[in-house]
């Protein structure tokens, strides 16, 4: 398991938290600003191959993935679905097992090739 990333503030305190699905399979987790309502940070999963959510006493804990997006290497489920993919001549070197948990779920796992953090610009002299 590798640490790839840590959430810069608790995830306890970030509420109506979404999991968008969006054009080119990809996935994004935003965490809106509570005052402005508008996305204050995503976590961006591209080329998406397979995702799993999972909530409260379903999610098998990980030490080191709350709050964290780590990964999770040759995964069993990662190595199922590059066999599936290369049955039909896809190209699988590239793809990844990602993780990442916040507080009684959800545990977002993504298949997908990169990820990425968007924040919001911010105003000049702030």
């Amino acid at each position: 398991m590798i640490k790839l990333w840590t959430l810069p503030f608790p995830s306890s305190g970030a509420t109506d938290t979404s999991l968008e699905m969006r054009l080119g399979r990809e996935c994004a987790v935003v965490f809106p600003n509570p005052i402005s309502g508008k996305s204050s940070l995503s976590l961006i999963f591209d080329r998406v191959q397979a995702f799993k959510c999972t909530y409260l006493s379903a999610i098998t804990p990980l030490p080191g993935t709350y709050d964290t997006l780590v990964d999770l290497g040759d995964s069993e489920w990662l190595r199922l679905i590059r066999t599936r993919l290369e049955s039909h001549r896809k190209e699988t070197s590239a793809l990844r097992h990602l993780r990442i948990d916040f507080d009684d779920g959800p545990s977002y796992e993504f298949i997908c090739e990169t990820f990425r953090i968007e924040e919001p610009a911010r105003e000049p002299g702030r």
